[in-house]
């Protein structure tokens, strides 16, 4: 393990998370790049020598949509042996490479500043959030009784 903390890397005034291949399936790493002001997220990856069929890439494609929405940030995708592509913080994709081969695009980004409720609290938001709504059933339930 590498002694210097994982970093947001500045060029020209926009700070960019880049993680690599399996990357994209650890949300806590994004997040942690995003509460240290990184404005986009980078991932590449070579897909097609994972061995993995292709429900590994709609998988990874899931993970980079997630990443992007619970995020609030663009989420750029550079691949090999499936299409590179450049995500909005709504998880639309808007702009891709034409083909699966290597090759490249130019696309427009929207770097992104603010913070969500995830990317503040993380993963255990989401066991609270379900204990709260447990908590307001009963509740509700108690009362019809």
């Amino acid at each position: 393990q590498s002694k210097t903390p994982i970093q947001p890397l500045e060029i020209g005034g926009t700070k960019y998370s880049v993680l690599a291949c399996s990357g994209v399936i650890a949300p806590e790493f994004y997040r942690d790049l995003v509460n240290k002001n990184a404005n986009v997220l980078v991932n590449s990856a070579s897909l097609s020598t994972m061995g993995m069929g292709r429900e590994f890439f709609g998988q990874a494609f899931q993970m980079a949509r997630f990443q992007a929405v619970a995020n609030s940030r663009t989420m750029i995708q550079s691949a090999r042996g499936k299409q590179s592509f450049v995500m909005n913080s709504n998880g639309v994709i808007t702009a891709q490479n034409p083909t699966e081969n290597t090759g490249y695009f130019v696309a427009e980004i929207k770097p992104e500043n603010r913070k969500t409720v995830y990317s503040i609290l993380g993963e255990w938001m989401v066991a609270v959030s379900a204990l709260a709504l447990v908590v307001l059933l009963l509740n509700k339930y108690k009362k019809k009784l």
